[in-house]
């Protein structure tokens, strides 16, 4: 049977689960774009970033995995509301803060290199 997943902690989590599931439901915003905004941290790279278990995890990877489930390892998640806005310049752009588990997939490393360069020839 399947773990269902919660929007808020549950009885049998330890404290340090649930407070990490708390601060990292509590620091997702809405958008009208239906974008997920992390109204938290950001790395240097614009992604939003979270602490869990003593160490840092990007937050859209963290709300992937609370979400859907984990992410293989020769995986990575990529940003639809990214891929499809043709007015997104290359680099840090406000979508690497979505977390919106809709809006993220899963690819490669070769497709994700392959959709960046796609869309910069886009531009």
């Amino acid at each position: 049977m399947a773990t269902q997943r919660t929007s808020r902690p549950t009885r049998g989590q330890t404290d340090r689960e649930a407070g990490y599931l708390t601060r990292l439901l509590g620091r997702i915003g809405r958008a009208p774009s239906g974008c997920w905004p992390w109204l938290g941290t950001l790395t240097w790279g614009g992604y939003g970033q979270i602490g869990r278990h003593g160490q840092n995890v990007t937050a859209h990877r963290a709300v992937w995995e609370h979400f859907v489930g984990p992410i293989p390892e020769d995986l990575t998640l990529g940003h639809r509301c990214h891929d499809e806005d043709l007015t997104c310049p290359p680099g840090p752009c406000e979508h690497r803060r979505c977390v919106n588990p809709t809006h993220l997939y899963l690819q490669t490393r070769s497709e994700q290199m392959t959709a960046r360069l796609a869309h910069a020839a886009a531009m």
